[in-house]
């Protein structure tokens, strides 16, 4: 994506998840499936980006995110979501 930012957040365990943020406006998250990672929705997020601020990540344990949990949560999946959304 062009002028795209990437950043990290940290999720309440310290896990670390790479964020692109690209666009300007209304915050809009796309999230890729169970074993992509972020550059899967990145056409996608490219076409938004006139409209909107879209927010891209590699969830836990997948491209450049960390995973600092042993065994998969479905809370965690959640409260990474919130770590994103609370950028």
């Amino acid at each position: 994506m062009n002028d795209t930012v990437t950043e990290t957040v940290t999720a309440v365990d310290g896990t670390e998840l790479a964020v692109d943020t690209a666009g300007a406006g209304e915050p809009l998250v796309l999230i890729g499936g169970a074993f992509n990672d972020r550059t899967t929705v990145a056409g996608l997020a490219e076409q938004l980006a006139p409209r909107f601020a879209v927010l891209t990540y590699d969830r836990r344990g997948r491209g450049a995110s960390g995973d600092e949990s042993r065994d998969y949560a479905i809370a965690d999946e959640v409260g990474d979501l919130a770590a994103v959304l609370a950028y």
